[in-house]
C-alpha cells in the first residue's frame, strides 16, 4: 500500500510503506536525494522527516506538548526545565488566535524589539514600569490621553512646546485645575519668568492681583532689564528673587 502523504518524486521501489488495515503507516522511502521517513495517523495526523533535514509535523486538530521530568530522588515534576534551541530565523504563524499563558515571560532580545498591533494593544498589570538608558519617546497621531489619580514628575529639566508649526498656526495651552494651583521656586537665588510675544492677561474672579516683594529693588531691577535687553530670565539681585 502506498503512502498517504503525497509527494510526486518518490519512486515506488524504493518505497517501504507499513499500513496497518485501520490506515495506520510507518514507512520507509529511499529514492536518492529523496530520502523521507513518514509516521502517520488514521486520522491525517503525522510527522515526517525530510531528506535535507527538515521536520513536518501536522496535528489535524489540537496539539499538545507536554514537557515534564521527573526527579528520580525527589519524585517532584518539573524539577528542570526545557529548552528549544534555534540555529537561524523562526516564524510562528498562527491563522486563528494565539494565547501565552505561564507563571513567569521574560523576552530578552539582542537587538531591536519590536511589536505590532493593526488595531487596539492593551498592556495591564498592577504596576508597569518602563527604564530607558536614553530616552523613551512617546508619539501620537492625534491624541494621547491619561487618566490617573495622581501624576508625579521628578526632572533635572523640562521643555514643552504647543502649537502647530508644521501649519504655520498656533495652538493652545490649557491647564484647568478644580483647587489650588501654585507655581513655586524653592531656590533662593532662582526666578520665574513669563514671557509674551503678545498680549498678557492676568484674569481674577476676586478682582484683586496681589503681588508682593522688595520695593526698594525695583528700579535696580529695571535697570538691569534695560541692560540685559530682550531675555527670558532674569537674574536675581543681592541674593534676592525678582
Amino acid at each position: 500500500m502506498a503512502s498517504k502523504v503525497e509527494d510526486t518524486n518518490q519512486e515506488y521501489q524504493y518505497s517501504y510503506p507499513f499500513v496497518t488495515p485501520s490506515g495506520h503507516e510507518f514507512s520507509f522511502y529511499d529514492t536518492p536525494e529523496n530520502q523521507r521517513l513518514v509516521v502517520r495517523h488514521t486520522s491525517g495526523s503525522h510527522i515526517e522527516f525530510k531528506a535535507d533535514g527538515s521536520v513536518f509535523l501536522k496535528a489535524v486538530k489540537d496539539l499538545h506538548i507536554n514537557s515534564s521530568v521527573v526527579n528520580k530522588e525527589t519524585g517532584e515534576e518539573n524539577s528542570e526545565q526545557t529548552t528549544i534551541v534555534v540555529d537561524n530565523d523562526l516564524t510562528v504563524d498562527v491563522r486563528g488566535e494565539f494565547k501565552l499563558k505561564a507563571a513567569k515571560i521574560d523576552i530578552e532580545s539582542g537587538s531591536t524589539l519590536s511589536a505590532l498591533a493593526s488595531t487596539d494593544m492593551k498592556l495591564t498589570g498592577n504596576n508597569i514600569i518602563e527604564k530607558a538608558d536614553e530616552q523613551i519617546a512617546i508619539e501620537g497621531t492625534k491624541s494621547i490621553y491619561m487618566d490617573s489619580k495622581e501624576i508625579r514628575e521628578k526632572v533635572v529639566s523640562r521643555s514643552s512646546d504647543a502649537g502647530s508649526q508644521e501649519l504655520g498656526g498656533g495652538g493652545q495651552s490649557i491647564t484647568n485645575v478644580s483647587g489650588n494651583a501654585i507655581i513655586r521656586n524653592n531656590d533662593p537665588n532662582g526666578g520665574i519668568t513669563i514671557q509674551s510675544a503678545g498680549y498678557l492677561n492676568f484674569v481674577c474672579g476676586a478682582e484683586r492681583v496681589d503681588v508682593t516683594g522688595d520695593p526698594a529693588l525695583a528700579a535696580q531691577g529695571a535697570g538691569v532689564v534695560a541692560a540685559m535687553g530682550n531675555v527670558s530670565y532674569i537674574p536675581s539681585l543681592n541674593g534676592r528673587a525678582t
